[in-house]
């Protein structure tokens, strides 16, 4: 009897862990994902910060030329366009190369930058995400797709990791000393 009691309380305890919402993984604001904030740089012009964003996106992003939406200098403005490598599951046997499109702004200024992250998008590559009808939904509606449900906050957490990384890396590479040569 304690072993199916056990039992019980675990499988409850998991399936509620699986059931949870966007907004317990991820920032939500006005109903979309959006991940801002603003990054001290002290001691750095806003040239030298717009410069080393560039290179950021120049090297973090395999085709910066399609990344690369706008680079403007004098509003300190840079605007890019990638994707994330975010493999999901559909359920235990079946997994899929997706990817966790986004939009990352960078607005500069003289010792800070503010980055915003947004329009998060999931695509799939898995021949099976043909029977979900598309190819590409916003994370809140791929977190609502049946077929993803019970996979879907462990997704969302895995994203989170790799948005969070991916802005820890611009983060150390705005903050890094120029080389001297």
């Amino acid at each position: 009897m304690k072993f199916f009691l056990t039992l019980l309380l675990l499988s409850v305890s998991y399936l509620s862990h699986a059931q949870g919402s966007l907004s317990d993984v991820m920032p939500v604001k006005s109903g979309a994902v959006e991940y801002s904030d603003v990054v001290p740089v002290p001691s750095e012009s806003k040239n030298q910060l717009f410069d080393k964003a560039k290179q950021w996106i120049v090297t973090y992003y395999p085709s910066a030329t399609e990344a690369l939406q706008l680079a403007d200098k004098d509003g300190g403005m840079l605007i890019a366009k990638g994707s994330l490598y975010t493999p999901w599951l559909f359920n235990m046997t079946y997994r899929s190369d997706g990817y966790l499109n986004h939009a990352i702004i960078l607005e500069i200024k003289d010792g800070r930058y503010r980055y915003t992250v947004n329009d998060l998008t999931v695509s799939a590559s898995h021949p099976s995400a043909r029977s979900m009808g598309r190819y590409v939904w916003t994370i809140a509606e791929f977190m609502e797709r049946p077929m993803l449900k019970r996979n879907s906050i462990k997704y969302a957490v895995k994203a989170d990791e790799n948005i969070k990384a991916m802005l820890q890396n611009l983060e150390q590479a705005m903050k890094a000393k120029k080389s001297d040569f």
